[in-house]
Formats: structure tokens, sequence, C-alpha cells
């Protein structure tokens, strides 16, 4: 089910978690890694989606776990974003439109977003160098 690269990161990760501290630049890594959307997107089986569409079917008052800038999750994307290592700033700072909104995607990862919001975050990603 999972390639040896997803394998070696849940590992790294998993014994990170048990033994010890993940500081701010590792849980990017993590968090921020193509791999970890992939592991995500194998997660999200058919039986796992139809569980979630019940619960909302079931459940509609209950806000739908979903990327927008200034909920939950994107509130803890922005915090990450601002705790990215200096150097890669300036390179931020000369990326297309394209290759910022790579970046936002691999952010993001599978979870449901609506394209104002990506948009939005493609414009903070982009602010970064001046925070």
């Amino acid at each position: 089910m999972f390639t040896e690269a997803e394998k070696n990161l849940l590992n790294k990760l998993l014994y990170k978690v048990k033994y010890s501290e993940l500081d701010a630049y590792e849980l990017n890594q993590f968090a921020n890694s193509p791999i970890t959307n992939e592991i995500l997107k194998k997660l999200d089986t058919p039986e796992k989606i139809e569980r979630v569409k019940e619960l909302e079917r079931n459940h509609p008052n209950v806000k739908k776990f979903c990327f927008e800038f200034n909920n939950e999750v994107g509130i803890t994307i922005q915090k990450r974003l601002k705790n990215l290592d200096e150097s890669v700033f300036p390179v931020i700072t000369n990326w297309s439109d394209s290759e910022t909104e790579k970046f936002a995607l691999d952010i993001l990862g599978p979870i449901s977003f609506e394209k104002n919001q990506l948009e939005i975050l493609k414009s903070f990603i982009k602010s970064l160098p001046e925070k």
C-alpha cells in the first residue's frame, strides 16, 4: 500500500513523535512534504469518505473540515509558514505565480478548499519576505 519513501517518512515521524521533541523546522518538513500528502490521500479510503459524508448528512450544522485562511487549519498553516527558515524567503520572492501555487497546493495537500481561499494563501506566501 505504501511506497518505501512513504514508509520511511511514517517511520521517522512516528519515532520523532513517540521518542523526542519535534522542533518547528522538523514539523514543517513533515507538514509540507508531498510524501505526506500522498500518505493522506491513501488513507482517505472509500469507506472513510462515506463515513464522513454520512456524518455530514446526519449533522448538517457541524462545520466541514476544510482549509479557510482564517479557520483553525488556516491559522496553523500561517504560523508554520512564518516559521520557515529565513533562507527560503529570498527564493519565494522570485517565484512565479505557478510556482507559488504549486507550493501552496503542496502545503494544503488533500484537504478541501475554495479557489478564493487558495488565492488568499498565495498572497500570504508572497508577502512572507515582508514579515
